[in-house]
């Protein structure tokens, strides 16, 4: 697959995982907020689609570099992050590759600041009370996912109250990430956004 088709693929999946954002506020209904049953889902949905934006956003820088050829702004430590593998040798002297996942704030953080910096977005400010919440979240995602005890399971009236200024703020930050990746689309791959629209 070359760069045009990998980045088509790519932007097939973003606006799958847009989509999937924008269909999240139709949990936010007074009866869904008010079942533990779907405050559940929409933690575990919220965060699997933040995931999977993330790694497209990795995508996108990785297709940018390549396409554009202009390395100067990302070091080589930052792109080897990008694709999360480790290499190493065998005792045959042959390369190998691993999986290497970051844990999910440090990955979110580093996500967010290598796409701004490539597409010339500015960052999100970090020390708000918003990225507060992602992180707590965090843990009750993983809480819910894998309960330990009953408490586990039962998200709060608190944690959705802050879960839902949360989510607006991760839907400010991809409005204006998309504005710089369109306009980048726009100078190399202009069908493409056409293409995109069409389906």
């Amino acid at each position: 697959m070359n760069n045009k088709e990998y980045l088509d693929d790519t932007l097939k999946l973003w606006n799958y995982a847009v989509s999937e954002l924008e269909e999240m506020q139709n949990f936010f209904s007074f009866d869904k907020l008010n079942d533990h049953f779907y405050r559940r889902i929409i933690l575990r949905n919220l965060f699997a689609i933040i995931e999977t934006y993330l790694f497209i956003s990795r995508e996108l820088v990785r297709i940018k570099i390549a396409i554009d050829g202009n390395t100067e702004n990302i070091s080589w430590q930052e792109q080897s992050l990008l694709v999360e593998k480790k290499v190493g040798l065998n005792s045959n002297g042959k390369v190998i590759e691993k999986d290497e996942f970051q844990s999910f704030i440090p990955a979110f953080r580093f996500t967010i600041t290598i796409f701004s910096k490539t597409f010339g977005v500015e960052p999100p400010d970090f020390g708000n009370n918003h990225f507060g919440v992602l992180q707590a979240l965090v843990k009750r995602r993983n809480d819910v996912t894998h309960p330990k005890s009953y408490s586990d399971v039962k998200i709060t009236d608190q944690e959705i109250k802050d879960l839902i200024p949360m989510y607006g703020w991760f839907m400010n930050i991809h409005g204006k990430t998309y504005k710089h990746l369109l306009k980048w689309l726009e100078l190399v791959y202009p069908t493409l956004i056409k293409n995109q629209t069409q389906e």
